[in-house]
C-alpha cells in the first residue's frame, strides 16, 4: 500500500476511535433519569487547628444546579479552572441537598453532624478521587478502588480523612450504580484528556 493510503486509514481509524470514545462518555448513562443536580465546592489547604496537619478545607460554593448530563460535564470540567468543582451528578434533588449539607459541615471546627440523620438510607456509596490545587485550576486523578459502601457515618469519617491526604471522597449516593456512574464520568474525561 501506498505511504499516503496509509495514513489516510490511520487517520480515519484515529478519528473513529476519539468519536467512539466522546460517545461513550456521553452514553454512560444510559436508563437514568433525563434531568440530574449537583452543587459546587472550593478547596483551601490550610492547618487544621486540632490535629496540626494541612489539609483541604471544603467551602460551598453556590446553590443546587441541575440539567442533562452534558450540561454537569460542562459544569465539571468548564469550571476547574475557576477553582469549583462539581460534585455529583446526583438522580434527585433531595439526594444532591443532603450531600451538599455533609460537605458544608465537615471543615468546620464544630460541624453539626445532626445532618448526618437527615439521609433517608441506611447504606450510601461513595468513591475517591485525587485533587490537586494548581494555580490554572484544580487536577483530578480518579483512583482505581472501587465504590465503597457504608453507612453515612462511615462517608463522613472517608471524607474527613481524605481531606488529610488531598483526596475527595464523592457521594454519598443512595444508589450503588449512581456513585458507578458519577465515578465513570470522572474517569473517562480524565482518560480523554491524557490521550490527548
Amino acid at each position: 500500500m501506498k505511504p499516503k493510503a496509509l495514513l489516510w486509514i490511520f487517520l480515519i481509524v484515529l478519528f473513529a476511535k476519539a468519536t467512539v470514545a466522546q460517545k461513550e462518555t456521553t452514553d454512560l448513562i444510559l436508563n437514568k433519569p433525563d434531568r440530574f443536580y449537583w452543587f459546587f465546592v472550593t478547596l483551601k489547604m490550610q492547618k487544621n487547628p486540632q490535629t496540626k496537619l494541612n489539609e483541604y478545607q471544603v467551602r460551598l460554593s453556590g446553590g443546587i444546579y441541575y440539567g442533562d448530563i452534558v450540561k454537569f460535564k460542562k459544569a465539571l470540567w468548564g469550571n476547574r479552572t475557576s477553582l469549583r468543582l462539581a460534585m455529583g451528578p446526583f438522580w434527585n434533588k433531595s439526594t444532591a441537598r443532603q450531600a451538599q449539607k455533609i460537605y458544608s459541615q465537615v471543615s468546620r471546627s464544630n460541624p453539626d453532624v445532626s445532618v448526618l440523620n437527615a439521609v433517608n438510607d441506611d447504606m450510601v456509596h461513595w468513591y475517591y478521587l485525587k485533587v490537586q490545587k494548581k494555580r490554572s485550576g484544580y487536577k483530578l486523578e480518579p483512583t482505581f478502588a472501587r465504590v465503597a459502601s457504608g453507612t453515612v457515618q462511615e462517608f463522613w469519617d472517608a471524607l474527613s480523612e481524605g481531606l488529610v491526604q488531598e483526596m475527595l471522597a464523592v457521594g454519598p449516593f443512595n444508589d450503588y450504580n449512581e456513585a458507578e456512574d458519577s465515578k465513570a464520568l470522572y474517569r473517562a474525561q480524565e482518560d480523554l484528556r491524557s490521550r490527548r
